[in-house]
């Protein structure tokens, strides 16, 4: 498995059969720690056309599988409102992050 590249700015994430094991397809994972360690935060795609969601305070998300279909924006500062360093998380494995993420939004309009 590849660590995720930072390509602009964009992570340019892998896919593999263990990812899928490891997030349900449709839904979104991130853990706190790198190669899917660590506690595990899971959530099915979004409803809602856009939106953000800030991780719990204290909380940092140090690697991504997105099994989506939709690319998902990452922020390293601690509020939706206030993202900071932002980089994208398009579909498949991001075992590793360029900087602990603390907030996640998605814009299906954009």
């Amino acid at each position: 498995m590849q660590s995720a590249q930072a390509t602009g700015q964009h992570v340019q994430a892998d896919r593999t059969a263990a990812g899928y094991a490891l997030c349900d397809p449709g839904s979104f994972c991130s853990w706190t720690e790198p190669h899917f360690r660590g506690d595990k935060y899971s959530g099915a795609e979004p409803v809602e056309p856009n939106g953000c969601d800030d991780a719990p305070p204290g909380v940092a998300v140090q690697s991504i599988i997105n099994n989506t279909g939709m690319t998902y924006a990452v922020g390293q500062e601690g509020s939706c409102a206030a993202p900071g360093r932002v980089f994208y998380v398009q579909v498949g494995e991001s075992p590793t992050l360029p900087f602990p993420v603390r907030s996640v939004s998605w814009c299906r309009d954009c």
